[in-house]
């Protein structure tokens, strides 16, 4: 079980990771109403994020939610690697990170 700890809590902290950088935009995307004030120029992709879209929010949230869970479980996962006990609380919070995970991307298809 610790061996399995350990190979989890590597994994999250990787999902945290993305998590992280589906939040921070990684395409580096202009905002659209900085595009229309002309503070920004469209990039060659001619795409814009238009955060005042519900969908923009919410993928944001989830991200944030999902990789605070999946840190929190990366932590517990390695107190499991040293100690050998909590591996079922360990376990319901990696399912909650990966599907809040699933969600993120589930709402970024949308």
């Amino acid at each position: 079980m610790r061996a399995v700890a350990v190979l989890v809590s590597l994994l999250l902290l990787f999902g945290v990771a993305v998590m992280v950088i589906v939040v921070i935009n990684p395409d580096d995307l202009p905002l659209c109403d900085d595009v229309v004030s002309g503070e920004a120029v469209l990039g060659p992709t001619n795409e814009c994020i238009d955060s005042s879209s519900g969908m923009y929010t919410l993928t944001r949230v989830a991200a944030g939610a999902a990789g605070l869970v999946g840190a929190l479980a990366a932590l517990l996962g390695l107190y499991v690697a040293a100690t050998g006990r909590r591996g079922d609380q360990m376990v319901k919070l990696t399912v909650a990170a990966v599907v809040l995970g699933g969600l993120v991307f589930l709402i970024g298809q949308l």
